[in-house]
């Protein structure tokens, strides 16, 4: 069907291991340590406490314990940081086993198996995971503790998050350069107005990934709401003079209405008592809000 320029048309449809071992456990070693004699951790005041003789580490070395130690404050939750790992120690029902473990009837615990490799990947993710978060200067060291008589490891990672960038201000633009006020309606400038306020006030938050994100979807989807369906967003951060300066350069597309509201698959009620569920009509502004409202009306 031909529209004019500018409508939407809408559809909804319906021991052993000194000898066996040595060579495996020596190589890990230099790999575990060697990163403490590169640079000092800024967040540690104390030197590491002396740890167990590594070299008897081998494939059948399982982890019994993995544990955070925030330096000098802490800001997220330590099941968070978890999350972001794949080492894992032992979770409840195997705590409860090694608590009853002096029962004879019951079989010794299992561990998850201790993969060197896999401890220096789980560091660097942390790293990254602090930096996304809005610590620039986040550093993450472990120590690993070995008790060689149930050749088990004991896991600690020392996390120092430093100082968080915080967010200064938000300045959304245009695709001219300035604001992006001044390229929308007059009719708009109320709500506007009351969006610029509510944008502000995520000023001296933690500038983090996930805050940028959130914003980048606010403002599409406020223009959404306003008869812009495809807007196109980039967004850069720049040094201000109370934090992070968030650059939005919005480009809003084209303004439409709405054309044609039609609903198929439908074979119970007639299309009017259908259509009277959802709150859109022909010639109105498309909003994505009010889409998504009739569809939820009509499932």
């Amino acid at each position: 069907m031909n529209r004019p320029m500018g409508e939407l048309g809408l559809r909804f449809p319906g021991c052993r291991r000194m000898t066996r071992q040595w060579g495996y456990g020596l190589k890990w070693v230099i790999l575990l340590f060697g990163a403490f004699a590169v640079a000092p951790f800024p967040g540690l005041r104390q030197p590491l406490a002396a740890q167990a003789p590594l070299f008897l580490v081998d494939p059948d070395t399982g982890v019994r314990s993995v544990g955070f130690k925030f330096l000098e404050g802490r800001s997220l939750d330590e099941g968070v940081l978890r999350d972001q790992i794949d080492m894992a120690g032992p979770g409840v029902a195997q705590r409860i086993r090694e608590s009853l473990d002096f029962l004879p009837f019951l079989s010794p615990p299992t561990y998850e198996p201790f993969h060197p490799p896999q401890l220096l990947r789980d560091r660097t993710r942390l790293e990254r995971f602090l930096r996304a978060e809005g610590f620039p200067d986040a550093r993450v060291e472990y120590r690993v503790t070995m008790d060689s008589l149930a050749n088990v490891v004991d896991v600690l990672f020392d996390v120092w998050e430093g100082e968080p960038v915080r967010l200064g201000s938000v300045e959304v633009r245009g695709t001219n350069g300035g604001p992006l006020w001044e390229e929308l309606p007059t009719q708009t400038r109320p709500a506007q107005n009351r969006f610029q306020a509510q944008l502000q006030r995520n000023r001296g938050r933690r500038m983090s990934e996930g805050l940028e994100i959130r914003i980048r979807d606010e403002v599409a989807n406020w223009l959404r709401n306003r008869g812009f369906p495809f807007p196109t967003l980039s967004s850069t951060r720049e040094e201000g003079p109370e934090g992070i300066l968030l650059a939005l350069t919005v480009g809003p597309g084209s303004r439409m209405r709405v054309g044609q509201v039609s609903v198929e698959g439908n074979d119970l009620l007639s299309d009017a008592v259908l259509l009277r569920e959802i709150p859109l009509r022909p010639g109105d502004w498309f909003s994505s809000s009010a889409l998504t409202e009739g569809e939820r009306e009509l499932l």
